[in-house]
């Protein structure tokens, strides 16, 4: 199971405009339910990728401007894209386009 999300419920920083309100509620669901592997996330202008708690989460990189957290300044970095290739065994394999 794969949740899509905006604003990702492991924020890279401290900031509110980096985080959802109740953020807490939402990651007691996501860690409950075993079937969910996947959460994909973007608004922060940054990719990343981690895993926690045997979910993998995944941050879009921004197709505009990147930005560096959590200090909130733009980046040189172009503009990218991830690209998800997700296996039947629940593997994810994660490319990321740069423009």
């Amino acid at each position: 199971c794969a949740v899509l999300v905006h604003h990702p419920p492991r924020p890279l920083c401290d900031d509110p405009d980096c985080q959802i309100t109740e953020a807490t509620p939402v990651l007691d669901v996501l860690e409950r339910h075993a079937d969910v592997r996947l959460v994909l996330s973007g608004h922060l202008h940054r990719g990343f990728t981690r895993i926690e708690g045997g979910i993998c989460w995944i941050g879009a990189p921004s197709t505009c401007m990147q930005v560096d957290h959590p200090r909130h300044t733009h980046t040189s970095e172009p503009p990218a894209a991830h690209l998800l290739e997700l296996g039947d065994d629940g593997s994810v394999l994660v490319s990321t386009l740069h423009g």
